[in-house]
């Protein structure tokens, strides 16, 4: 394979930010579609998130952020003639949703038994969003190494070079 120029190694770099670009703004205007099985669903999650959850500093804000999302899904689930139970995230309240229900804690036999029943209804279908999101980041996090590649061969070539004759005038 032919060495390439600083030019067409540019010219290749402004073309993978592009893309990167594109992908990842795709990814955030994605929308992954969960089936609730029925709207209580949604409501035992908002109660679980409300009553259960141990917020921090951190997360408080994301918490905030997919409890507003849960809620407006939750209305326009009301709304739907066809009685589906499917609701629409984004991806930061996707991944808020399944760190949440992964860390959710309560107390009671009782308590115990509605959360694991939840989780058998909508559990493998969060987990099947949130594995498809994790493709996409790996195709993206590709491209920046493909980019860090590019920039390292880009400096590579920018390096100037003085020959002894320059230096002895």
């Amino acid at each position: 394979m032919a060495k390439k120029n600083l030019s067409q190694l540019e010219t290749e770099r402004d073309n993978l930010i592009k893309e990167v670009d594109k992908m990842s703004v795709a990814l955030a205007a994605q929308t992954y579609d969960i089936d609730f099985v029925e709207a209580s669903n949604v409501n035992k999650v908002m109660t679980h998130l409300d009553k259960n959850y141990k917020w921090t500093v951190k997360n408080a804000a994301l918490l905030i952020n997919l409890y507003d999302s849960l809620k407006q899904q939750k209305n326009l689930i009301s709304k739907d003639k066809e009685n589906t139970a499917t609701v629409s995230l984004k991806m930061v309240p996707l991944n808020t949703l399944y760190s949440a229900l992964t860390t959710l804690e309560g107390t009671g036999v009782a308590q115990a038994k509605a959360f694991t029943g939840l989780l058998t209804n909508v559990g493998s279908q969060i987990s099947d969003a949130m594995q498809s999101m994790q493709g996409k980041n790996k195709e993206i996090q590709a491209l920046h190494v493909s980019l860090a590649e590019l920039d390292a061969q880009i400096d590579v070539l920018n390096v100037e070079t003085v020959t002894p004759d320059e230096i002895s005038q």
